[in-house]
């Protein structure tokens, strides 16, 4: 009996999770299409090569992540409960046992200099996380906006960067407590 056809987003989806567990350059399309329950020519097929098939998976995370953020912004009580919302949800990803960093941050170390389409993606992933922030803040009335985000981003990146290197999940903590004072201060009158 013939297989049904591959969808190109649940095998986008898989490959995506292993070469970010697997690292990019360490992992061979026969595992990529092992893990999916592919063939090599079917994994081909779809995306012609392993470069194109990581830069799916990157734009659909992208995708994903950031429909994530919006409707935890959006579902927040107000603002400030929207903003700290995003350290919670940090937390949650920093204490997943699978976690091992940004796959965005990790492509584009990995590859970003032969792959500009990688390091694009990963440039606006970032860029559009910031953008976020900064449109959830101005709408609060916060003066200064761009500052502030990018000052809570830097939270963010630092807290995940940390927890991948030595596993510890409370730097998303700290970094909302730090968050905390951000927003504070961002509250007093200039």
């Amino acid at each position: 009996m013939p297989r049904p056809p591959a969808d190109r987003r649940a095998l986008a989806a898989a490959a995506g999770a292993r070469l970010h567990l697997g690292g990019i350059q360490a992992t061979s399309v026969n595992e990529l299409a092992a893990d999916a329950g592919v063939t090599k020519l079917t994994l081909y097929r779809h995306f012609g090569s392993k470069s194109e098939l990581l830069a799916q998976a990157l734009e659909q995370r992208h995708k994903d992540r950031h429909a994530e953020l919006v409707e935890l912004l959006a579902d927040a009580a107000d603002w400030r409960q929207g903003t700290l919302a995003v350290f919670d949800w940090l937390h949650a990803w920093l204490s997943e046992p699978a976690f091992c960093g940004c796959a965005f941050v990790q492509a584009t170390v990995e590859i970003g200099r032969r792959e500009p389409r990688v390091r694009d993606i990963a440039a606006r992933h970032k860029a559009r996380f910031g953008r976020a922030l900064c449109d959830h803040l101005a709408h609060a009335g916060i003066e200064k906006p761009e500052e502030v985000a990018g000052q809570l981003q830097l939270l963010v990146e630092g807290a995940t960067a940390l927890a991948c290197i030595d596993g510890d999940a409370e730097h998303a903590r700290r970094a909302r407590r730090a968050a905390v004072a951000l927003l504070d201060a961002a509250e007093q009158p200039a």
